[in-house]
């Protein structure tokens, strides 16, 4: 890994910081000793500060050697943590130091807590249609707005990320470590 830092004058606001990781991925053949890459890539993490003010963060492909559904699927990876984490930065917990452990709780669970999110919308819309009915005085409407709400909690219930027990880990393995296989 190689890191380049900048700061803006301010020693306190840095300005420019890029992570260069190579993945090198090796397979080995069980009860052999032949070995082949998976793929080998280099990736640029990093993000810099705009004249303005405002923060550019990038994930950018370097070099990737191997085959090409592997590298679509680096593709599309990217292009899942490109929104994750710009939804992980829009949440109210994001930069809260009094919420941390929340922050680290939601960050393992994007797409658990981008539906629940997305649930807890279509609630609220179902509580002001619930409302908006017994406003009208149509008790057939009303009746059916309540039972959708009633639907609509069950679900959120079943998706509430404090009742969540298990995060996913996703473990990469660098040259220097083994690889399962190695075991054999």
């Amino acid at each position: 890994m190689i890191f380049d830092i900048f700061s803006t004058g301010d020693d306190s606001v840095i300005g420019f910081f890029n992570k260069r990781e190579r993945f090198h991925d090796l397979f080995r053949i069980p009860f052999t000793d032949t070995k082949f890459t998976l793929w080998d890539k280099v990736d640029d993490f990093g993000y810099h500060q705009k004249k303005d003010g405002t923060v550019v963060i990038y994930q950018t492909g370097v070099s990737f050697k191997g085959p090409w559904i592997l590298r679509l699927f680096w593709h599309l990876h990217s292009w899942y943590v490109a929104k994750a984490t710009i939804k992980y930065l829009n949440t109210d917990v994001f930069g809260d130091s009094d919420r941390l452990e929340e922050a680290e709780h939601i960050r393992h669970e994007i797409p658990l807590y981008a539906l629940e999110e997305f649930v807890q919308s279509v609630q609220k819309d179902l509580e002001a249609v619930v409302a908006d009915q017994l406003k009208k005085g149509d008790k057939e409407a009303h009746r059916q707005a309540e039972k959708a709400l009633r639907e609509m909690k069950k679900v959120r219930n079943t998706l509430d990320l404090s009742k969540t027990k298990k995060t996913l880990t996703i473990r990469t393995y660098h040259d220097n470590e083994k690889m399962f296989f190695d075991n054999f």
